[in-house]
């Protein structure tokens, strides 16, 4: 472990408080690249269409930026897996999970290597937040690219001003608990992650005190530091997950280097990195998931979903170290 002066993800947090503030329909970050005279480009299309694109590109640095933690990795995008829909997605490349159908838009804005600019993708949603940014600067990916944007691309205008919708807690709280005991031990992973990507894990957490202690228990969020240090010293291959609503970005394999910086936890890895402010954490549960095994759901105060972690599939021998790992936590009385 080590003490960082590092400033980028802390850089990105920031980036994504003033992300939310920004006129709804026209997040900030997009509103900064048109005030530098870059022409922005919409890609007539959702999500459903972005899962096409992606796959296209070889060397994308795949940014997703949630609540209170960051998943950025560089390499080629799997296939993304739209939420309800089973797909297998190769371990070692960027893999992404999506809503579609939701009025989400596509963003394209074009590189300036005058301000060492990438090129990118922007995926925002209907409030204008953004979602995910997929960042190319390697030849081929930028001849695909070109050609989305000669083909797709129409001049981008900012979405009509709307409100946000506030969160709204299921009408039938008793029922949707009752379901939630009935089918836990028949979900897949697939389908805990979709719960928690459809409004962004608010249902959730508003269920898990209710399941039961085989089920899902409380632990006191002040373990989470010595459970990071620990996994980086034994370099214990997990899963990690960065969710909005909408959309989630998964990195497996080990921790090859963790960064301090106060809160702030900058987890390293062969082809990217994670950085969680542990600041942000207000909840966190130990979930038993049946096919997955003990799995660490973290919630901010307003039950929001900062990420998931859990043990690698790709690596189902370190599985039963994570799981041991894991149930030596005390939980909360």
């Amino acid at each position: 472990m080590k003490g960082t002066s590092d400033t980028r993800p802390a850089y990105c947090a920031r980036q994504a408080a003033s992300t939310r503030t920004a006129t709804r329909g026209f997040p900030r970050q997009l509103e900064t690249l048109a005030g530098l005279g870059l022409p922005l480009l919409r890609i007539e299309g959702e999500a459903e269409l972005l899962a096409l694109i992606l796959p296209l590109f070889e060397r994308a640095s795949a940014t997703t930026i949630g609540t209170h933690a960051l998943l950025h990795q560089r390499g080629g995008y799997a296939v993304p897996r739209l939420l309800g829909c089973r797909r297998d997605q190769p371990a070692g490349r960027v893999r992404l999970a999506l809503a579609s159908g939701r009025d989400e838009q596509l963003v394209l804005s074009p590189s300036d290597r005058g301000r060492r600019l990438p090129a990118a993708l922007h995926l925002f949603d209907a409030d204008g937040e953004v979602l995910h940014r997929a960042e190319l600067s390697d030849p081929a990916d930028l001849l695909a690219l070109d050609a989305i944007g000669a083909q797709m691309g129409l001049p981008f205008a900012p979405l009509p001003l709307r409100p946000a919708p506030p969160h709204r807690e299921p009408v039938d709280r008793i029922g949707a608990i009752l379901a939630a005991r009935r089918d836990w031990d028949r979900r897949t992973p697939d389908t805990h992650l979709d719960e928690l990507a459809l409004d962004g894990g608010h249902s959730r957490a508003a269920l898990l005190p209710h399941l039961g202690a085989d089920r899902a228990q409380r632990l006191d969020p002040a373990c989470l530091p010595g459970l990071l240090d620990l996994l980086a010293h034994l370099r214990l291959p997990f899963l990690r997950h960065v969710l909005r609503k909408g959309c989630v970005q998964a990195q497996g394999g080990a921790v090859t280097d963790l960064r301090v910086s106060g809160p702030m936890r900058l987890l390293h890895a062969r082809k990217g990195l994670m950085a969680l402010d542990l600041a942000g954490v207000e909840r966190c549960w130990r979930t038993h998931w049946t096919t997955a095994g003990l799995v660490l759901e973290l919630y901010d105060a307003r039950n929001q979903s900062v990420a998931v972690v859990s043990a690698d599939p790709a690596r189902p021998a370190a599985r039963d170290d994570w799981n041991a790992l894991l149930a030596r936590i005390p939980p909360l009385p």
